[in-house]
């Protein structure tokens, strides 16, 4: 398979969110709210738009995948810059044949090369795990409410990178949607019907 890693354009905007809804519709729960929350992302201040890659097949967009800055504060009030990305997405028929896997690995080599130090998340350790990501406690990073577990996961772009950051992590407020948000996005846009039988 012949593909392209390129930066996302304000002109794939739409495209990519159908594409990210229809990887994530009715995966994790009724509907899907991923979409909506890529829209926001990327008019966060905390967007970074060098880490906004797509993956092309053929001039048709089947991956993409976004990153945010995100902080982690220690018990001094101190405050480190970490990335968190996501949505990560892949169209349901290029799924399971390693775009996820290039577009990750692409974009956490241009994250160090960028001076990041390390990417905190919420995932499935299954998936994670496989590109260096463990429990976010082994780095002394909790939630924003203290807690752990095994979903919360971190990862040193380099060994050592993460040195001295621990604390409670911050995404961005972008991540947090409401089911009215969602019906509402869904209302201004023209999304194609994916009602499963």
């Amino acid at each position: 398979m012949d593909i392209i890693i390129r930066h996302e354009e304000e002109e794939d905007y739409l495209q990519v969110e159908n594409l990210i809804r229809e990887a994530f519709y009715n995966i994790y729960k009724p509907g899907c709210e991923e979409h909506l929350i890529a829209h926001r992302l990327r008019q966060s201040e905390a967007f970074v738009p060098e880490l906004d890659l797509l993956v092309t097949l053929d001039d048709e967009i089947i991956g993409q995948i976004l990153y945010t800055r995100a902080r982690v504060e220690d018990e001094d009030g101190h405050n480190h810059t970490v990335l968190c990305f996501g949505p990560v997405s892949v169209h349901p028929r290029h799924q399971k044949r390693g775009v996820g896997r290039k577009l990750i690995e692409t974009s956490m080599d241009l994250a160090w090369a960028l001076g990041y130090k390390g990417i905190v998340l919420y995932g499935s350790p299954l998936y994670y795990h496989q590109f260096g990501f463990k429990d976010a406690s082994a780095f002394g990073i909790t939630t924003e409410e203290g807690e752990n577990f095994e979903a919360f996961m971190a990862v040193e772009l380099k060994p050592g990178a993460l040195d001295g950051v621990h604390g409670r992590f911050y995404p961005d407020p972008a991540f947090t949607v409401t089911p009215e948000d969602v019906v509402e996005f869904e209302r201004s846009r023209a999304f194609p019907d994916l009602a499963q039988d």
